[in-house]
Order: structure tokens, then sequence, then C-alpha cells
């Protein structure tokens, strides 16, 4: 299956270096892809380099477009500017020069779709890659359930294969279902848009039986926010209603599934009302913000704690703890109230 995924990677590269800076709309499949190969090959390996120098070759071939206006240059410019000297000069390079290229990748997305998406039918063509995406996300996690391949799924005495990608790899295709109502106007044709329809029907059930809060409350809150300003209110709504009347039919062969994982999580008290305050990500915020606000060493609450930015989960080269999952913490204890303030602004 190695072979396969080589295979794949030599594609997408001839594919980059034949469109140049139209390898734009291949982005995120690109990206799924990647995440998929994964589960072949492990962190770590080929495919995160492979990952970032294909987006370093494509950004070379677009750099000369940066010197155009758009939103928020300096912010960005003098951001990144900031969290790579501290990467240099971290006790960890190797692992926050790493972190940094993600967030450098990342966030140069914004100027990049700025630039280079700059018309109704170069919009309409990336959108199609989205709804592309819901396609393949619902293909690889049925194959899982099918035939019982890919990552395993556990809750309790409930054991499962659930096709290629993990629980969080969702979260993309949860994503493409909160922007559908602005996706399906890139179709022309209304089978294309009723299959669309149903396949995002099919990829939100599947994130429902993974129990994923975060991709469940990115697609209604992203259904929510455009009901709430679309002039077209009641078509929309009755859409939604549509939907789940559908998403009600069809429990009659997932509902057991999808009760006894929810009776898990709520036994595992999930559903609490307090029960953020036990979360990781919750304590996390509470103690670094105390340790930094309470100013105890000034230049490392202003500038950052060790200045270990993007690696502050690594001591000598090894893991000690767990990361911060948030981009709060991850950026506070790296570089400080400065560099957070530089993000949020």
């Amino acid at each position: 299956m190695n072979l396969v995924v080589y295979l794949i990677f030599v594609l997408y590269g001839i594919l980059l270096l034949y469109r140049k800076a139209d390898f734009v709309y291949y982005i995120p499949l690109f990206h799924v892809i990647v995440d998929i190969s994964f589960f072949y090959m492990g962190p770590g390996s080929l495919a995160t380099y492979y990952r970032g120098v294909i987006l370093l070759i494509f950004y070379y071939f677009i750099y000369k477009k940066f010197r155009y206006v758009f939103p928020l240059k300096s912010t960005i410019l003098i951001f990144l500017l900031f969290t790579g000297l501290l990467a240099l000069q971290s006790k960890e390079m190797l692992y926050s020069v790493k972190g940094y290229s993600q967030v450098l990748f990342s966030l140069m997305m914004l100027p990049t779709g700025y630039i280079l998406i700059n018309t109704k039918k170069k919009l309409s063509r990336l959108n199609r890659q989205y709804i592309w995406l819901i396609y393949l996300s619902v293909i690889i996690t049925a194959l899982g359930y099918i035939f019982n391949v890919g990552k395993i799924f556990n809750y309790g005495e409930d054991e499962q294969k659930i096709g290629l990608l993990v629980s969080a790899g969702l979260y993309s295709g949860a994503v493409c279902i909160a922007l559908m109502p602005l996706l399906v106007n890139s179709l022309k044709k209304n089978w294309m848009r009723i299959a669309t329809y149903f396949a995002s029907i099919a990829l939100f059930i599947f994130i429902l039986l993974n129990v994923r809060r975060t991709a469940i409350m990115i697609t209604f809150i992203g259904i929510i926010a455009f009901l709430f300003t679309t002039e077209k209110k009641m078509q929309y709504f009755s859409y939604v209603g549509a939907t789940l009347i559908v998403i009600v039919i069809g429990s009659i062969w997932y509902g057991d599934t999808l009760k006894e994982r929810f009776a898990f999580r709520e036994k595992a008290g999930r559903f609490d009302s307090d029960f953020y305050m036990t979360e990781g990500r919750y304590l996390e915020v509470v103690n670094l913000t105390g340790e930094v606000f309470s100013f105890s060493d000034p230049p490392e609450s202003i500038f950052g704690i060790g200045n270990n930015i993007f690696a502050e989960h690594i001591s000598e080269n090894k893991i000690v703890r767990r990361m911060y999952h948030t981009d709060y913490g991850r950026l506070l204890y790296g570089s400080g109230i400065v560099g957070l303030l530089m993000y949020l602004f």
C-alpha cells in the first residue's frame, strides 16, 4: 500500500509543477490525502515532510504576488517575523521550526486566497473542490464501517474500524458541511446539488457516530450563522427541516449505535454541566493564564516562557508532557502576551 501512497505523492508533485499557482484549487483534497497517508506511514514519516515541501514549492511559485496589498498584511508579516525569530532561538529549535512552518503555511493561506481567488468563477472552482472533499470523506469513512478497515474507534466495549481518517480527520468535512449553502451555488445541475445534499447528510451522520463535539459544533455554528444572515430564510429553514427528517428516518439503521456511544460519553460525565472543569484544554488555559499574568517573571510573561515556541512539550528531543491544544495556550506560552496580542489583532 505504501507504493500506492508514493505514487499519489509523485502525481501531486507533477500536478504542482504543471499547474503552479493554480495548484491552489487542489490544496483542500491534497491535505486530506496526506492525512490519509499517515495511516500507512505514521507521524514523522515522509508524509510529514512531503506536505511541507509541496507547500514550500507552491509558495515559491506565487511569492512575488505577495507584494500586492492584502488584508492585515503588516500585522501578519510582523507576527510571522516575531514568532520566527523566537523559533530560531528556541531550546528545541528543530521542533520549534517545524511547528513554525505549520503556522507559516497555514497563515499565508489568507493572503493566498485573497490574491488568487479574486473572481466569482475562481471561487466556484475552489468550492467544487470542497464538494469533492465531502464525497471523499464519506467514501473513506464508509469503507471502514463496511469492510472493517482503517482507524479503530473505541468506546467501552464497542470497537469498530471507521475508515482511513481518524475522528479528528472529519473536521475538514464538518467545515465543508457548514459551508454547504455557499458551496452548492457552484453546482449548476440539480441532480448534482441533490447528490451533494445527501452526501453531506451521510457525512454528518458519520460525524455524529464519532461523537466529536467540535466537529458537530462546527456544522451547527456554520449552518445557524447562515440561516440568520441569508435573505432566503424560509427556503433554507425548509431545507434544514427536510434534512432533520432524513436524519431521523435514517436512525433506523444507526440509531442504536449512536445511543450506545452517547451513553458511554454520558457515563463518563461528558454531558454534566461542569464537565469542562475536568477538560485538559480548560485546565491548561486556566493554569497558564494564572502563571503568565502573575508577572512573576516579567520577560517570560511578555515574550514567552523560555521562548520555547511551538515545542512546549519537548525537552532534550523527547516528549515530556501533553502539548497545549489551543492557539491561546501555545501562543501565550511560546510568544507571551506580545505574540498573543499580535495574533488577535
